[in-house]
């Protein structure tokens, strides 16, 4: 079984302190959809995907594909984040 660890403030990782928890929804995120960095939020079973989703009134929308691989239905709580550059990291660079 492999162990990864992270030793520093979470507040310091962007995948934790920019994500958001969003109800599941399965549908077509489209063509404008952004990448997102999703966790099932399960510790027994505990899947994280990338894949094109999109935010829309607290719902992160993703294909079918996306939630089978996840293990989900839809209406269910995930955790993501957009790996999307920030704008403020991207005027810094």
């Amino acid at each position: 079984m492999l162990e990864a660890e992270i030793e520093c403030a979470t507040g310091d990782i962007r995948a934790v302190r920019d994500s958001q928890v969003l109800q599941l929804s399965i549908g077509t995120p489209g063509e404008q959809a952004a990448v997102y960095l999703i966790h099932n939020r399960q510790f027994a079973d505990c899947r994280i995907t990338a894949a094109a989703a999109r935010v829309a009134a607290g719902t992160l929308i993703v294909d079918a594909h996306t939630a089978k691989t996840l293990g989900l239905s839809a209406g269910v709580s995930v955790r993501a984040v957009s790996l999307a550059v920030p704008a403020r990291q991207q005027s810094a660079a």
